[in-house]
Order: C-alpha cells, then sequence, then structure tokens
C-alpha cells in the first residue's frame, strides 16, 4: 500500500485545525481540495479518520492516533528536507574572486579544480590581475592578494606565509657556476622582481640587475630558461623544483618573507561554499 506524502501533510493539517475551512487557508488551497484529499487518504487506508457533522469535523479514536503517531515522523522529515534543500542552495550560485598572476597560476586554478569535483554547482568568474580591483564596486567577494597590504577598510586574513627565495635553472649553474656566498652574486645575471625591493636584504638589492620586472611570471619563466638567478616565492616554485626546472642556490639566506591574505568587504559575511573554498585554499598552500 502506497500513501501520497502530500495527503499526510493535509490531514496533519486538518488535524491540527479542526477544519476543512483552516486548513484549506494554512495549505493555501481550496477547502473541496482539502475535503477531497482527506476522502482519499481515508479510501487508500480503508479507514474513517474524521468524523464529519454539518457543524465541524473531529478525529476517530483511530484518526487520532495515526495524528499523533505521524505527526512527530512527518515532522522530522520535513526538517530533513529544508535541510537539504538550503544545504543545496548554500552550494550553488557563483563564487566572485581576484588574485594576482603568481597566486592565479599556481594555486587558484588548482583549488578551483578540486573544489569543482566536490561542489559542481558552485561556478566560478576570476579576474586575475596584479591591479588591485575595488572589492565593493566590482562586486567581488574575496581577493587573494601578497605582500603588505594598505587597503585597511578590508577584512583580512593571513592565508600562508610567502617566502622567497632565490632560484636558477641547473643549465644556467653548468654553464656559470654555482654561487658559494652572497659575494658571487655580484659576477652573474641577476633578475629582479621590482615590487620586492623596498623589503629584501639591502645586499641583495644593490647587486647589478640585468633584468628588473613587476611580473614573477616572466621571472620564472626566464631563470628556468637559463637567463639568470631571481627571487621568487617558494611556493610559486614547488612544481619547477619537482620537475628539476629550478634549484634553490644559497638556501640558509631567506631574501623576504611576507604573507598571502585573502580579503573581503566587511558589509559581507562568508558563505558556506566561500568558507569552504577559503579552507581549501590553505591546504593546498600549505601542502
Amino acid at each position: 500500500m502506497t500513501t501520497d506524502y502530500n495527503l499526510l501533510k493535509i490531514f496533519i493539517k486538518v488535524a491540527e485545525t479542526s477544519s476543512f475551512t483552516g486548513a484549506s487557508k494554512l495549505l493555501k488551497q481550496p477547502k473541496s481540495r482539502v475535503s477531497r484529499a482527506i476522502a482519499r487518504l481515508e479510501d487508500n487506508l480503508e479507514v474513517q479518520l474524521i468524523r464529519r457533522t454539518t457543524r465541524k469535523i473531529s478525529l476517530t479514536a483511530v484518526g487520532n492516533d495515526f495524528f499523533e503517531r505521524i505527526s512527530p515522523l512527518l515532522q522530522n522529515l520535513e526538517n530533513e528536507i529544508t535541510r537539504v534543500s538550503e544545504k543545496d542552495k548554500e552550494m550553488s550560485g557563483t563564487i566572485r574572486m581576484t588574485a594576482p598572476d603568481s597566486i592565479g597560476q599556481s594555486i587558484i586554478s588548482k583549488v578551483i579544480a578540486q573544489y569543482s569535483l566536490q561542489y559542481p554547482d558552485v561556478k566560478f568568474e576570476t579576474f586575475i590581475t596584479n591591479e588591485k580591483l575595488d572589492l565593493i564596486k566590482d562586486n567581488i567577494d574575496i581577493a587573494f592578494r601578497a605582500g603588505k597590504l594598505s587597503d585597511s577598510t578590508m577584512i583580512q586574513r593571513k592565508l600562508v606565509q610567502s617566502r622567497f627565495v632565490l632560484v636558477c635553472s641547473p643549465q644556467y649553474i653548468s654553464k656559470r657556476g654555482y654561487p658559494k656566498s652572497k659575494k658571487d652574486l655580484y659576477s652573474h645575471n641577476i633578475l629582479s622582481f621590482t615590487p620586492t625591493k623596498n623589503i629584501i636584504d639591502k645586499e641583495f638589492r644593490d647587486l647589478p640587475e640585468s633584468l628588473s620586472t613587476d611580473s614573477l611570471s616572466m621571472l620564472r619563466s626566464m631563470a628556468s630558461d637559463g637567463l639568470g638567478i631571481t627571487m621568487l616565492p617558494e611556493f610559486y616554485c614547488k612544481k619547477y623544483f619537482e620537475e628539476k626546472r629550478l634549484v634553490r642556490i644559497l638556501p640558509s639566506w631567506n631574501v623576504a618573507t611576507g604573507y598571502i591574505h585573502i580579503l573581503y568587504p566587511p558589509a559581507k559575511t562568508l558563505t558556506k561554499k566561500v568558507r569552504i573554498f577559503i579552507e581549501m585554499a590553505k591546504e593546498i598552500f600549505n601542502d
């Protein structure tokens, strides 16, 4: 025997209000439909649940016992349906984010790929740029930024420590030799990252530069092609280290250390989908 879930919902409302009219108002259905639903339920169960008179209705003994037993069950079912429905809504929609090129290439793409496997209903709109976009004006949920932060109006959270290290390619070492001290660097091609000039060791800052740029991807590419020694965030070189395209030099000299931060507007609270994305990013950054 099968019984329509909607018939049970209607029965509960009729029993609670002791009225077809009251139940129809709560359910926003015609009174005639409510009455027919109760008749169908009684036919399905082959038992009378409600006594009908010209003035009022009342539950039969069987109807009252049925009501007391199924009412909490249906309430639990309603709660579970609501919970699942709200969960689906929380894990859908779009996350809008911005990140500099270095973080976008090395981390954000990996997080999105992993995140999408678990939550396919969440979409992404990314703005990969070194320009500091206005999160409120551009309606951006979160921003990933490295280095010193100047915008104090945003909520800021430290994501991971970002340590800069000296690197070059094995081919460069074969051609120019391995520098054993800071002094040796004066005879090498130095490729400089412009934004870190004010925070790095003075000895490194004073080295003659073959090239200076604000593009980490350009520095990594040039260094892996054997064109010189440069300073890059350690996390940004992980894959290149694994593939032996870059190696660390002078490992005891940590040139500069900063933090990668996550920012979001103070008017926004972190939604569940954004909070999970941030936690996943932390795991990948620290892997």
